[in-house]
């Protein structure tokens, strides 16, 4: 099932911390069970993403760095039905005991709840 863009360049990015800030300080805030997602107005033509998944949610980085591909392969899947927006996504611990498909449905409806 292929569908979607298949790059996630560098501009689809959030890079410096100042941007974070950004968002955080002027954006809104959806709570979910396993990921509170922080969205922004942009300036740019298209959205960006940023990832905070800190050692709070696991000691181990091979579970955080499986919580970011899964977050950076949804996003890249459905990065085109979303609005001009600034969205940083950060997990909770409870995200760590869920299954990849698990956490591919949870964010598809994220990313739906954004774009309405």
């Amino acid at each position: 099932m292929l569908t979607g863009c298949s790059n996630f360049p560098k501009s689809y990015r959030l890079l410096n911390p100042f941007e974070y800030r950004q968002v955080f300080n002027t954006g809104k805030k959806l709570h979910g069970k396993y990921f509170i997602l922080f969205i922004s107005e942009s300036d740019q033509i298209h959205s960006r993403i940023g990832l905070i998944i800190s050692k709070k949610v696991s000691k181990h980085a091979v579970q955080r760095n499986r919580i970011k591909r899964q977050i950076r392969e949804s996003y890249r899947m459905h990065k085109h039905h979303l609005p001009a927006i600034d969205i940083v996504v950060m997990a909770k611990k409870s995200a760590v005991n869920q299954d990849n498909s698990f956490i591919q449905k949870i964010l598809l409806q994220h990313w739906n709840n954004i774009s309405v």
